[in-house]
């Protein structure tokens, strides 16, 4: 679904994930769970960019449902991938977190050898505060506590967030993520805080009910 002339949200199981246009090309932030390449090409078709060349595939982090089909993407499109390089050690199959999140960890990770979706190639580190060489009008932010490299993409010019993981909102409900779901809980609630004092006009979370369509 088209939610801004630039912003594609694509729908796969569980989760949703984003196509930018920037000019002549494509990026995705994210690259959803199962089902997830069927429902990107058919959300490209929608809007006739199936022609477009993915350039880049910016990783908010390195779960299991935002990773699934990296590796598939990349091997379609040639696109690189991008990561925090706090993420680095999840994206090459270790084991992350502490208590409840390290035993998700651990399954996650044994799904994700079992079906050879890593190690991932990563092209390149994301660096806060820098402008997306691929979609320069974004820029990367920081958003530690979902895990320590969780990432999102901040647009000044219409004070729009694509914040992953930092939030949830279903059925106009907002709220965190479960706190076994977050290596650091305590930095998550901090890292809202801080996304609410940027004065953001739209958050475009990962999982979320249909966002408005653009207008």
């Amino acid at each position: 679904m088209l939610i801004a002339p630039d912003i594609l949200q694509v729908r796969s199981f569980g989760v949703n994930f984003y196509v930018i246009r920037s000019g002549e090309h494509l990026c995705l932030f994210d690259t959803g769970f199962l089902r997830g390449s069927d429902a990107l090409d058919r959300a490209l078709r929608s809007v006739a960019w199936q022609n477009l060349p993915v350039r880049a595939i910016i990783l908010s982090h390195g779960h299991i449902d935002h990773v699934w089909n990296a590796g598939i993407f990349y091997q379609r499109y040639g696109a690189e991938i991008f990561a925090d390089k706090r993420e680095a050690g999840r994206l090459d199959g270790e084991v992350c977190g502490r208590s409840i999140a390290r035993h998700l960890s651990r399954a996650e990770q044994a799904l994700l050898r079992k079906w050879r979706k890593l190690p991932l190639p990563i092209a390149g580190e994301l660096r806060p505060g820098e402008p997306l060489k691929q979609a320069p009008a974004f820029r990367v932010i920081p958003l530690p506590g979902h895990t320590a490299g969780h990432i999102g993409l901040w647009r000044e010019e219409d004070r729009l967030l694509l914040c992953a993981d930092a939030f949830a909102s279903f059925f106009m409900a907002s709220h965190y993520p479960p706190a076994c779901f977050n290596e650091d809980h305590d930095e998550a609630l901090r890292v809202g805080s801080r996304i609410l004092g940027l004065h953001p006009e739209g958050l475009l979370p990962n999982r979320s009910s249909d966002a408005p369509r653009a207008s």
